[in-house]
Parts: structure tokens; sequence; C-alpha cells
């Protein structure tokens, strides 16, 4: 199954991403790290995880850890969100 992961209009691409109970936990760098952050803090879009044929569900940012060239993100689910 696909996942994308899809911050206002934009698709950012971790380097490697993993389900954890309530979200999931990404590994970001570059522009896709800078999109997320600016998401988190302020600039209105929206983060989403679109897999397949389910609603796209709404995400969170809950924690970010930082630690030499990597950078990790844990978002929470905030629910499925219904197309217009």
């Amino acid at each position: 199954m696909t996942v994308e992961l899809i911050v206002g209009n934009r698709r950012v691409q971790p380097q490697e991403l993993r389900e954890i109970p309530g979200g999931i936990e990404a590994e970001f760098s570059g522009a896709a790290l800078n999109v997320l952050i600016d998401a988190s803090f302020g600039s209105g879009d929206t983060i989403e995880l679109w897999r397949g044929a389910h609603l796209p569900e709404r995400l969170d940012v809950i924690d970010i850890r930082m630690e030499g060239c990597a950078t990790t993100v844990t978002l929470s689910r905030a629910g499925a969100m219904a197309l217009n």
C-alpha cells in the first residue's frame, strides 16, 4: 500500500517512516524538514497521511528530536478527514 505524507499542498518524503501506536515517527532532512517545521509553527498548513483508498488522516507534530544529522518527528493522529 502506498503511504504519502502531504503538508499543505506539498508531498514530503521522509527518509524513513514507521507506524507507532497513535501515529507515526518519521526521519526528515533538508527541504522536507523545513516544510514540516513551518507547518508545525503557524503556517496554517495541515499535515495529512494518505494511504491508498483510505480517507486522509490529519496529523499533529508532538515531538521533534534532533541528533547529529538525523531529525526524528513524532506525529499523532488527529482523526480521519472528510473529502469534499
